[in-house]
């Protein structure tokens, strides 16, 4: 691990071997136990509410800390002489956040720390190859990573821990809230300190409802249906894989359905507790000045035809934009252009709504002739370039339907 300042910020470059498993790619290295306790926060479960049977109902995916297991551990760190922390600390990091370069290394080996006397001299012999590494680059800053298990170690260091500790740590990039929830139960699942019903609750077992596991839910229906123009689009774990390619993480996609249903994450959180208290959700959004325009079909539970709708406004896209959209570098397969159609599809939703028409048919009589330029800035800008050349074009159509 290295820690640089580049134009007055802190960065951390950290050497990983890349792990390929079926889940996705992962990564292997170790770190500084106060860097990682500077850079990393925890997820607790909360109490929010009760059930009707007085089943207390919880939030997050963590266990709260223990006061009596952060005691223990603080103990064994500090006065143990041989404290050791062999198993890794979990952590996700946000794509956003992190560059990921592939490293051409090779070792001269100049000496032996021990010789065990294998039937090979290694000394001043050069190694190739180690296909496997890869840096890691992000920013130093707080709370960056979050804890996907080993919170109690980590509490464990104090803000004053005078003691070299290097821990070994696993990163993942880019789960949702449900992938990590996947996670922790499968490390934790068959240990006795989480119940089974913490972990069928994780996995998705249990049946009540969240905005979290509705767009879940329809975002696996978008990327795995053969009817859907979506199909393998969307990379698990940010990242693709070797059954098919993918565009757009999972997370980005997750992202832009929570906002047509709920708003914005506060709002999220708010419909969280309401259905955590085992109440329907209304119409009204508390945290969301503008109605999310698919809400009237999510507090219906209605996941059909919400995904119907997605499919008939991405089919109509393919259809009036054929070229763009098979092109391997389609403007629509980077995340800038896909939150571009999802601002698309804001406009558009209130309209046929109001015609009582959300068919694909509907949506090209729309864009039905519609050409774009995809020579667009590749940042969050060149998310309203694209917009506004959709919006430039409809905004006439828009109007007459409307008067």
């Amino acid at each position: 691990m290295k820690i640089e300042v580049i134009k007055d910020k802190k960065y951390i470059y950290l050497l990983c071997n890349k792990m390929t498993q079926p889940v996705g790619d992962l990564y292997s290295s170790s770190m500084d136990s106060k860097v990682l306790k500077d850079i990393s926060f925890s997820n607790p479960r909360v109490l929010v509410g009760f059930s009707e049977t007085g089943e207390e109902i919880y939030r997050g995916i963590q266990r709260a800390l223990s006061p009596e297991r952060v005691k223990e551990i603080k103990k064994y760190v500090n006065e143990y002489e041989y404290s050791t922390f062999p198993s890794s600390i979990i952590l996700n990091f946000p794509h956003e956040k992190v560059d990921i370069y592939d490293v051409d290394i090779s070792l001269n080996v100049t000496s032996s720390i021990e010789d065990i006397n294998y039937p090979i001299d290694l000394k001043n012999k050069k190694i190739d190859n180690f296909s496997k590494m890869v840096l890691l680059v992000f920013p130093y800053e707080e709370s960056i990573a979050q804890i996907i298990d080993g919170q109690h170690r980590m509490s464990g260091f104090e803000d004053d821990c005078k003691i070299d500790f290097d821990l070994p740590i696993t990163i993942f990039i880019d789960q949702s809230v449900e992938q990590q929830a996947e996670i922790f139960s499968t490390i934790n699942g068959k240990q006795t300190r989480v119940t089974p019903s913490l972990v069928y609750e994780l996995f998705g077992i249990n049946e009540r409802p969240s905005p979290y596991k509705t767009a879940h839910n329809i975002v696996v229906a978008l990327n795995n249906s053969e009817e859907s123009p979506l199909k393998n689009w969307f990379k698990r774990l940010g990242k693709s894989n070797k059954y098919y390619e993918g565009y757009i993480t999972q997370s980005t996609a997750n992202q832009n359905i929570l906002k047509i249903l709920c708003g914005n994450a506060k709002q999220v959180d708010e419909d969280m507790r309401v259905l955590s208290r085992g109440e329907k959700l209304s119409m009204e959004t508390k945290f969301s000045s503008k109605l999310p325009v698919l809400r009237e079909f999510y507090i219906d539970n209605d996941e059909i035809t919400i995904i119907k709708i997605l499919f008939n406004f991405f089919n109509a896209v393919k259809e009036c934009l054929p070229d763009e959209w098979n092109k391997k570098d389609s403007i629509f397969k980077k995340t800038i252009g896909f939150v571009a159609l999802f601002k698309v599809l804001n406009d558009l939703i209130p309209l046929g709504l109001n015609e009582k028409k959300l068919s694909k048919e509907f949506f090209i009589s729309i864009l039905n002739n519609i050409s774009i330029d995809s020579n667009i800035t590749i940042s969050s800008k060149g998310v309203n370039e694209l917009y506004f050349q959709f919006k430039e074009f409809y905004n006439e159509k828009v109007e007459n339907l409307n008067g």
